[in-house]
């Protein structure tokens, strides 16, 4: 399939290539390794310290999955108005989200793509479509490339850092042929390059606790002799035999005994090398708490439960959805309604958009959610066909009519938890019935 990228002299140029062709064999990537790029001022890439460091990849993970469990949807506006409708599963943009490329999923589309935010702050994606002419999006890594910019920063191209496939390296693409997203502009600097110095100071403690470890004295008391006792008698390596038969290792016969120490024989205790004096634990909550505060994550969810309780457990998923991956879902939104859903190869009314369905994780328990909602319209709101449909259970004739009871009617009462209406006057209207006290009730 062939494409149009930048020349040298700045022109277009149609270049055919397979990089956009999925075929039997496997997607040439690059010559140009990960190891290769360096996003800051260390010998380590983002991609490498996702691998290598726990705390970076325990927060990204979270973020990627809590966002992969929210599905792009695709709508279609029929005016301006608040009516719309899903896109069916034929339309070329509901297709591409179904199935983005024929090695993906929905889920791993936007776990890559978060991913890819959270480590580079950069992402990619090659419309085009496959050997058999159906529509895909291609994730490019976003170590392979950067983008190209003018005098204000602005994105223009796309610039490769490696050959990929037959395209050599150094060639610019298009925008246009992307769905991209582009961060800060800041010379492609990785989101962790504000924390390199925290995440080089837990890797250089993780090795001093290993050797620490790996080097320190395993020994956990010492017995003492008196110079002035008896040596009449007094065998040292047939004692330390009989100690070590008795009371050390896992064939000890006496082990969890209490020893008999003779001649003013004493034994000390020694702790040696604790995880508590090598401050590990302090030391990887910290990193942590660091990291998930980079991302806006509470540390609560990704494991540090110091001040957890069930409260503000729940608060703090609810926060996941609306403050910390908010503005990040709707810069995804926006980037596929600006580059895909206006992109006249993918639409046909001109009125697609897309949208994550977040409310699917923000909605209440399905009590909470029944009560309120039927308070809301006044009256049941689930027929008995779509109660069993939502417990799978199979279809039975005569369950599609909504059944009200008697007790409600429009305008009866403000709820249907209501038990009756407020009471009126005999006739079933006017004024509400007052009823005399008796003066026994009354305060004196």
């Amino acid at each position: 399939m062939a494409m149009l990228v930048y020349d040298d002299a700045g022109n277009l140029t149609p270049v055919r290539s397979t990089m956009w062709s999925l075929n039997a064999q496997a997607w040439p990537l690059s010559t140009l390794s990960n190891s290769a790029v360096t996003d800051f001022g260390g010998s380590s890439t983002p991609l490498a310290i996702y691998e290598s460091q726990r705390s970076v990849r325990t927060v990204v993970k979270f973020l990627a999955r809590a966002a992969a469990q929210l599905r792009l949807q695709g709508f279609d506006r029929a005016d301006e108005g608040m009516d719309r409708q899903r896109l069916g599963k034929t339309h070329p943009i509901e297709a591409l989200l179904r199935k983005p490329d024929s090695a993906s999923v929905p889920f791993r589309y936007v776990y890559d793509l978060v991913t890819d935010i959270c480590l580079y702050d950069r992402w990619a994606a090659g419309k085009t479509r496959d050997a058999m002419g159906k529509y895909q999006l291609l994730r490019l890594p976003p170590y392979l490339w950067k983008f190209e910019r003018d005098v204000l920063n602005r994105p223009i191209a796309i610039r490769l850092m490696g050959t990929v496939g037959d395209l050599p390296a150094n060639m610019l693409l298009p925008l246009d042929q992307f769905v991209w997203m582009d961060g800060y502009p800041d010379s492609c600097q990785s989101p962790m390059a504000a924390i390199a110095d925290l995440l080089e100071e837990e890797r250089e403690a993780a090795a001093f606790r290993t050797g620490l470890w790996r080097n320190g004295g395993r020994i956990s008391g010492w017995i003492s002799r008196p110079a002035n006792a008896p040596s009449e008698g007094w065998n040292r390596d047939k004692f330390g035999a009989s100690w070590r038969s008795n009371y050390g290792g896992a064939s000890a016969t006496r082990g969890g005994g209490t020893p008999l120490l003779e001649d003013g024989m004493e034994y000390h205790e020694l702790t040696g090398v604790t995880p508590r004096a090598a401050q590990a634990v302090e030391s990887r909550k910290l990193s942590l708490a660091e990291v998930a505060s980079l991302y806006g994550v509470s540390p609560v969810l990704v494991g540090i439960l110091d001040n957890a309780n069930f409260s503000n457990v729940m608060a703090f998923r609810q926060q996941v959805y609306v403050d910390t991956l908010g503005s990040m879902l709707n810069h995804i939104q926006d980037a596929h309604n600006a580059h895909l859903c206006e992109d006249s190869e993918f639409t046909v009314t001109g009125n697609e958009y897309v949208e994550f369905n977040v409310m699917e994780k923000l909605r209440l328990s399905f009590e909470e959610r029944a009560v309120a909602i039927s308070t809301a319209v006044g009256g049941p709101w689930l027929t008995r066909a779509e109660a069993r449909a939502s417990d799978n259970k199979p279809y039975l004739p005569g369950t599609d009519e909504l059944i009200v009871p008697l007790n409600v009617i429009t305008g009866g009462q403000a709820s249907p938890q209501d038990s009756a209406p407020p009471p009126k006057g005999d006739l079933g209207y006017g004024p509400p019935i007052v009823v005399a006290r008796d003066d026994d009730d009354d305060d004196d």
